[in-house]
């Protein structure tokens, strides 16, 4: 369900996704237009936006913000995630590690295609920049199990 609505959302809020391979590329935090990261719950905390590459295609690159609290149930994606959290802390743990590794601003946190984790922001608000390295996806282990 989460995949596929946020999948619909990436390939309708591609910002920049339009860059020249050949010339210098910015992207700056406070320009960025937040969208849920599930368009069809709209009241859901999270927000993303994907500003290079087809999420839906292709490696890509997005921001997304979670206010304290915020919990990504056990689940698992089908490409590998580089994470660079830019604010708060931010844990990440896997499928019955309970108490997880905190990364805060600066570190970098690697999640391998078909780990099942979680993640949980432990901060007033948490930021980060993901790379994956081919298609995104975001499947809950309630849907389905790698």
């Amino acid at each position: 369900m989460r995949a596929t609505s946020l999948l619909l959302f990436a390939s309708l809020n591609l910002a920049g996704a339009a860059f020249a391979a050949d010339e210098f590329q910015a992207v700056k935090l406070s320009d960025i237009k937040w969208q849920p990261c599930d368009p069809k719950n709209p009241k859901d905390a999270c927000q993303i936006n994907y500003f290079r590459g087809n999420p839906e295609k292709e490696p890509n690159h997005s921001y997304f913000r979670v206010p304290k609290g915020y919990m990504f149930s056990a689940h698992w994606h089908t490409s590998n995630t580089h994470l660079v959290v830019l604010k708060g802390v931010f844990v990440v743990g896997a499928e019955n590690d309970t108490k997880g590794t905190a990364l805060r601003v600066g570190d970098f946190g690697y999640e391998a295609a078909k780990w099942i984790h979680w993640g949980r922001c432990d901060a007033e608000e948490c930021v980060a920049y993901l790379f994956v390295d081919g298609p995104d996806s975001y499947i809950d282990v309630k849907d389905q199990r790698p």
